[in-house]
């Protein structure tokens, strides 16, 4: 009999990122959830539009942080081994995306379900499918 060998790859890191819509709250609960499972790392990114004027990106980014801590605690990321971190970037977001999971080493970038954008989506493609074109990491949708 051949000699099988099994391989069992440790999660360390998830990195999950959200538009803090209703759409990413279940790619939300999904990250906690396997965080849990895991007893890993949770990231949860957000990327600003790097357009906006100064002032008005400073308030996005704060606004943006506060929401997202509202996120992680609606779906009981108050109880995990470690607290997640928050991380608001400036950006296009797909490449903060990508830029984002290379940097933190992320096992894994969760990411919920877009809105549609019929011509937009035809001819650059979602965000999810950018990420994973783009980006060196497993993404799970």
């Amino acid at each position: 009999m051949a000699n099988d060998t099994i391989v069992i790859r440790i999660m360390r890191r998830i990195l999950v990122a959200s538009d803090l819509s209703a759409r990413s709250r279940r790619a939300i609960r999904r990250a906690v959830s396997l965080t849990r499972q895991f007893g890993c790392e949770l990231i949860a990114l957000h990327v600003v539009d790097d357009d906006l004027p100064e002032d008005i990106a400073a308030a996005e980014h704060r606004s943006a942080a506060t929401a997202m801590h509202e996120h992680l605690v609606e779906a009981g990321a108050e109880d995990l081994v470690s607290a997640p971190v928050v991380a608001i970037r400036s950006g296009d977001p797909f490449k903060a995306i990508a830029e984002e999971a290379d940097k933190v080493d992320a096992d894994v970038v969760v990411m919920g379900a877009h809105r549609k954008r019929l011509l937009g989506d035809v001819f650059t493609g979602t965000t999810v499918e950018r990420v994973m074109r783009l980006g060196s990491r497993p993404v799970l949708m």
